[in-house]
């Protein structure tokens, strides 16, 4: 091999690690950006009567999908790429609690009390055909309480998983298993909270009937801070549309953070 031919191969390996390591970069940029909590006022959430009913109705193996207006932008990606309101799940195993992968950064068991302190939720049932499938599906998850949260959404691993691969990999674990439908998008297979949506083998027994409207005009306080913010900026500053509705939707961001913590 020449010289010359070696140089070009170690350019060629030091790009494509700079690519990877990009992309790993942004990839964690992206998600720290959606995990931005905005707030939001006591009288969005589920009232004390919704969660009575959802406790009432509820058994072991049943999924729970959430959608919570404190989070708009996951809610906004979620239904542009899958049609869907929903941006999280989790499986319900008894005893007043939850597994999930998702709320902490490993896989975990949550009080169902808190995982109902959210804007909108639909319970799921799927169509067990013994008491032991809804068993094992529950087995499966509580088996797996500590590893790590998948942050990658690599369905493919099996050391680390994300809310519904989690729960995909139960469902497919029971003597009679259900395989939930997984998306292409953007060159990779994923399994969002939508998958249950679109399983024929999984009825909905509740649902809130979330819609991405609803949850854009409860933050009414930032869209308008933004929109008078470009309004004042550009009409002082050249070219300021963008920056006055970036400082006008922070102050606003601020102030209604301030204002919650009394």
């Amino acid at each position: 091999m020449t010289k010359l031919g070696f140089n070009k191969k170690s350019i060629a390996l030091k790009s494509r690690r700079r690519l990877a390591l990009f992309k790993k970069r942004l990839w964690r940029s992206l998600l720290r950006f959606a995990e931005l909590e905005f707030p939001i006022w006591h009288w969005q959430m589920l009232s004390p009567k919704e969660r009575l009913e959802i406790k009432s109705l509820l058994r072991p193996g049943d999924i729970l999908l959430e959608s919570n207006d404190a989070y708009p932008l996951p809610q906004i990606v979620t239904m542009l790429l899958m049609d869907s309101n929903w941006i999280h799940s989790a499986i319900y195993v008894g005893d007043s609690s939850v597994i999930d992968s998702g709320k902490l950064a490993r896989v975990s068991r949550i009080d169902l009390d808190q995982f109902l302190n959210t804007t909108d939720l639909a319970v799921y049932r799927p169509q067990y055909e013994t008491s032991e499938d809804a068993s094992s599906a529950c087995a499966y998850a509580i088996e797996h309480l500590g590893a790590p949260f998948n942050a990658t959404f690599d369905i493919s691993s099996r050391r680390s998983f994300y809310c519904t691969q989690l729960i995909s990999k139960a469902l497919l674990a029971m003597p009679n298993p259900i395989k939930l439908p997984t998306f292409r998008r953007f060159r990779r297979d994923a399994i969002p909270p939508a998958a249950v949506e679109h399983c024929m083998e999984i009825e909905r027994i509740w649902s809130s009937e979330p819609r991405l409207l609803k949850s854009l005009s409860s933050h009414w306080p930032l869209l308008s801070g933004g929109l008078l913010g470009a309004v004042c900026f550009s009409s002082l500053v050249r070219g300021g549309l963008l920056s006055g509705a970036l400082f006008g939707t922070v102050l606003i961001f601020m102030v209604e953070k301030k204002m919650q913590k009394r």
